[in-house]
């Protein structure tokens, strides 16, 4: 039986052996396709002799996607236990701002982008998981669903913010933001941001 857990004990002295890469490009996730294979998976590999975990991840990354430009951050060490025998990795998260031509002498023969993840991936009790751990770190990347819903928030927000500015006057909004600020509303800070409302003021004293 398979077991995948991130390992919360002290790694120092673990033998990690491999690094893998979650990876997301415009808010979608950066997934390829082995040469030899029709599933899906996560950039990621062995760790070869005299290489750190973190210069295995940004050669994987490069070779199985191509990618150029990004920042890379640890996640933490990622353990697989097949029957009695645990193999340890060093999981990342890698948000790409730019690719460059995939590599033709390596394994990928394709660089796909997803909304969610595909049903046929290559090692489907590992690597979603993974990825589900990716997401739950801080910094945690968001999802496309995500990224629009915060988008749509805040443009109801400011459209809010303009109707309340021109319904009260600019001395009412200012005992409004005070109030409100000595007298936290759940309901208030699902309507109005504080934050944006104080921009707005300012906004009103520099013009």
């Amino acid at each position: 039986m398979l077991k995948v857990r991130m390992v919360n004990e002290d790694t120092q002295n673990l033998p990690i052996t491999f690094s893998v890469i979650v990876s997301q490009y415009q808010g979608k996730w950066v997934l390829c396709q082995h040469k030899q294979r029709a599933t899906w998976e996560v950039p990621g590999g062995h760790i070869e002799p005299g290489e750190t975990p973190e210069e295995a991840a940004r050669r994987e990354l490069y070779e199985e996607s191509g990618a150029k430009e990004y920042d890379l951050h640890e996640v933490g060490v990622y353990g697989v236990k097949r029957d009695e025998q645990e193999d340890f990795g060093m999981l990342y998260f890698a948000q790409i701002h730019s690719f460059d031509t995939l590599p033709r002498d390596f394994e990928m023969k394709r660089v796909e982008l997803f909304d969610t993840l595909p049903e046929n991936m290559t090692y489907p009790q590992i690597q979603p998981y993974l990825v589900k751990m990716v997401q739950q770190a801080e910094p945690a990347p968001s999802s496309p669903t995500a990224q629009r819903q915060a988008v749509g928030h805040k443009n109801k927000v400011f459209l809010f913010l303009k109707t309340f500015c021109k319904r009260k006057s600019f001395q009412k909004l200012i005992v409004s933001r005070e109030h409100h600020r000595k007298v936290p509303s759940g309901k208030f800070s699902d309507s109005i941001n504080l934050f944006l409302l104080d921009c707005l003021i300012k906004a009103n004293k520099s013009g």
